[in-house]
Protein backbone atom coordinates (compact mmCIF):
# COMPACT_ATOMS: atom_id res chain seq x y z
CA UNK A 1 0.00 0.00 0.00
CA UNK A 2 2.73 2.15 0.62
CA UNK A 3 5.19 0.70 -2.02
CA UNK A 4 7.63 -0.07 1.29
CA UNK A 5 8.66 -2.60 4.09
CA UNK A 6 7.00 -0.85 6.85
CA UNK A 7 8.74 -1.13 10.38
CA UNK A 8 6.52 -1.93 13.13
CA UNK A 9 7.07 0.65 16.14
CA UNK A 10 9.30 -0.22 19.00
CA UNK A 11 7.10 0.37 22.51
CA UNK A 12 9.15 0.13 25.48
CA UNK A 13 7.16 -0.20 28.80
CA UNK A 14 5.54 2.45 30.24
CA UNK A 15 6.12 3.66 33.71
CA UNK A 16 3.82 4.21 36.33
CA UNK A 17 4.21 6.52 39.27
CA UNK A 18 1.65 7.57 42.24
CA UNK A 19 -1.76 6.89 42.50
CA UNK A 20 -3.48 9.85 40.97
CA UNK A 21 -7.43 9.23 40.97
CA UNK A 22 -9.06 6.48 43.28
CA UNK A 23 -12.54 5.78 43.40
CA UNK A 24 -13.54 3.89 46.71
CA UNK A 25 -16.99 2.37 46.50
CA UNK A 26 -18.62 5.11 44.61
CA UNK A 27 -21.79 5.13 43.68
CA UNK A 28 -24.37 7.48 41.78
CA UNK A 29 -27.60 7.93 42.29
CA UNK A 30 -29.72 10.99 40.11
CA UNK A 31 -33.85 10.79 39.68
CA UNK A 32 -34.06 8.02 42.64
CA UNK A 33 -32.20 5.44 39.84
CA UNK A 34 -28.60 3.72 40.68
CA UNK A 35 -26.56 4.97 37.70
CA UNK A 36 -23.27 3.71 38.88
CA UNK A 37 -22.86 1.39 42.06
CA UNK A 38 -20.02 0.77 44.07
CA UNK A 39 -17.08 1.38 41.80
CA UNK A 40 -13.39 0.76 42.54
CA UNK A 41 -10.32 1.89 40.98
CA UNK A 42 -7.37 3.12 40.97
CA UNK A 43 -5.24 5.27 38.27
CA UNK A 44 -1.70 5.92 38.69
CA UNK A 45 0.43 8.69 37.10
CA UNK A 46 1.07 7.39 33.52
CA UNK A 47 -1.67 5.04 33.10
CA UNK A 48 -4.73 5.60 30.64
CA UNK A 49 -8.43 4.15 32.14
CA UNK A 50 -10.37 3.11 28.87
CA UNK A 51 -14.24 2.25 29.49
CA UNK A 52 -16.04 0.38 27.16
CA UNK A 53 -19.48 -0.10 26.65
CA UNK A 54 -22.79 -0.22 24.98
CA UNK A 55 -23.96 3.83 24.67
CA UNK A 56 -26.16 4.06 28.28
CA UNK A 57 -24.22 1.52 30.39
CA UNK A 58 -22.90 4.29 32.56
CA UNK A 59 -19.45 5.91 30.95
CA UNK A 60 -21.62 9.09 30.32
CA UNK A 61 -22.25 8.93 34.58
CA UNK A 62 -18.42 7.94 35.28
CA UNK A 63 -17.26 10.77 33.36
CA UNK A 64 -19.48 13.53 34.61
CA UNK A 65 -18.39 11.94 37.80
CA UNK A 66 -14.88 11.87 37.76
CA UNK A 67 -15.24 16.04 36.10
CA UNK A 68 -17.11 17.38 39.05
CA UNK A 69 -20.41 17.74 37.13
CA UNK A 70 -22.02 15.11 39.29
CA UNK A 71 -21.65 14.11 42.67
CA UNK A 72 -21.10 10.75 44.56
CA UNK A 73 -24.13 9.73 46.16
CA UNK A 74 -22.07 7.62 48.59
CA UNK A 75 -18.31 6.15 48.55
CA UNK A 76 -15.31 8.71 47.45
CA UNK A 77 -13.47 9.98 44.72
CA UNK A 78 -9.71 11.07 45.75
CA UNK A 79 -7.48 13.17 43.88
CA UNK A 80 -3.73 13.26 44.44
CA UNK A 81 -5.43 11.02 47.83
CA UNK A 82 -7.27 14.23 48.82
CA UNK A 83 -10.63 14.00 48.76
CA UNK A 84 -12.41 15.82 45.07
CA UNK A 85 -13.78 19.06 46.27
CA UNK A 86 -17.49 19.82 45.12
CA UNK A 87 -17.98 21.25 41.75
CA UNK A 88 -16.26 21.44 38.61
CA UNK A 89 -14.06 24.68 39.68
CA UNK A 90 -12.24 22.97 42.38
CA UNK A 91 -11.65 20.21 39.72
CA UNK A 92 -10.20 22.62 37.28
CA UNK A 93 -8.09 24.28 39.63
CA UNK A 94 -6.30 21.12 40.32
CA UNK A 95 -5.49 20.87 36.74
CA UNK A 96 -8.38 18.20 35.48
CA UNK A 97 -10.02 18.85 31.68
CA UNK A 98 -12.71 17.46 30.27
CA UNK A 99 -13.36 16.76 27.15
CA UNK A 100 -17.63 15.92 26.89
CA UNK A 101 -18.97 12.98 24.69
CA UNK A 102 -21.12 15.35 22.57
CA UNK A 103 -19.12 19.12 22.34
CA UNK A 104 -22.42 20.49 21.14
CA UNK A 105 -24.93 19.02 23.45
CA UNK A 106 -22.71 19.61 26.14
CA UNK A 107 -19.01 21.31 25.17
CA UNK A 108 -20.50 23.99 23.85
CA UNK A 109 -23.44 26.69 23.10
CA UNK A 110 -23.87 27.28 19.55
CA UNK A 111 -25.01 31.05 19.58
CA UNK A 112 -21.90 32.28 21.82
CA UNK A 113 -18.85 33.52 20.15
CA UNK A 114 -16.04 31.56 20.33
CA UNK A 115 -14.19 33.36 23.50
CA UNK A 116 -17.61 33.55 25.03
CA UNK A 117 -17.48 29.37 25.39
CA UNK A 118 -13.94 29.52 25.97
CA UNK A 119 -14.49 30.88 29.33
CA UNK A 120 -18.19 29.31 30.31
CA UNK A 121 -16.33 27.56 33.38
CA UNK A 122 -13.73 30.10 33.91
CA UNK A 123 -16.04 33.17 33.91
CA UNK A 124 -15.79 34.01 37.54
CA UNK A 125 -12.12 33.34 37.61
CA UNK A 126 -10.88 37.06 38.11
CA UNK A 127 -8.88 36.52 35.31
CA UNK A 128 -11.62 37.28 33.01
CA UNK A 129 -13.93 38.90 35.30
CA UNK A 130 -14.02 41.52 37.88
CA UNK A 131 -16.65 43.06 39.92
CA UNK A 132 -19.40 40.97 38.21
CA UNK A 133 -18.39 42.37 34.73
CA UNK A 134 -16.27 39.73 32.01
CA UNK A 135 -13.30 41.24 31.05
CA UNK A 136 -13.35 41.32 27.19
CA UNK A 137 -9.98 42.04 26.33
CA UNK A 138 -9.10 39.22 28.51
CA UNK A 139 -11.23 36.23 27.28
CA UNK A 140 -10.33 37.54 23.80
CA UNK A 141 -7.07 36.99 24.46
CA UNK A 142 -6.90 33.59 25.87
CA UNK A 143 -9.35 32.39 23.11
CA UNK A 144 -6.63 33.59 20.52
CA UNK A 145 -3.90 31.48 22.44
CA UNK A 146 -6.74 28.46 22.30
CA UNK A 147 -7.09 29.22 18.75
CA UNK A 148 -2.69 28.92 18.11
Amino acid sequence: MVGHQVAWPKREAGKTGDVVLEAIGASLVKDEVTRLSDLNFKIRAGETLGIIGVSGNGQAQLAHLVSGLSQASSGELRLFDEPIADGVEALMKAGVGRIPEDRNAEGAIGEMTLWENAILDRVRSPRFSRNGFVDHAAARAFASIIIE
